[in-house]
């Protein structure tokens, strides 16, 4: 993954590692978003893999690989609602309160968690008759804060997601 930077709007530079010599695994990645200096990494299993970029000399840019996504609810007992679920596009969403949004295609549902603690935010799933009996294909996010899921050659959208 390369940076390039800028001088008023002209790429004249050299393009930058992201990474420089701490390379993650990306080989089974399947998606990537990044904000600013931040980066996730969405595994084929599920993993997520989070890197902040350095910009200074002498230290190298940080990743963190799995994050541990966490659910502090109570009402869920023991249960690992990560574990159930088959993560396939990831979206973040942006200020004031940045979170990852991540598509559960199978469980035609979308989980928030924090896009700095991993915190389950909450799970935005319609009542079982509201898509086609198939897996939700994709999703997007509005800067009004609409979310748009694709299911069956439809397109889907709930006005107020939190």
């Amino acid at each position: 993954i390369w940076v390039y930077t800028d001088t008023e709007g002209v790429f004249m530079n050299q393009p930058l590692t992201f990474f420089g010599d701490q390379i993650p695994e990306i080989q089974d990645a399947i998606d990537v978003v990044v904000s600013g200096d931040d980066l996730y990494l969405l595994h084929a299993d599920g993993r997520i893999t989070y890197c902040k970029h350095s910009w200074i000399d002498g230290i190298p840019t940080r990743c963190q690989s799995p994050v541990k996504l966490e659910n502090t609810f109570p009402a869920y007992g023991n249960e690992d609602v990560f574990a159930k679920a088959h993560f396939t596009q990831m979206i973040i969403t942006g200020q004031p309160d940045t979170s990852l949004l991540l598509l559960d295609a199978d469980g035609q549902s979308v989980y928030r968690v924090g896009a700095r603690d991993y915190k389950l935010q909450g799970i935005f799933a319609a009542p079982p008759s509201a898509f086609p009996a198939e897996r939700l294909g994709a999703l997007t996010f509005s800067p009004s804060r609409m979310l748009y899921l694709a299911s069956g050659g439809q397109v889907y959208f709930a006005s107020e997601t939190p």
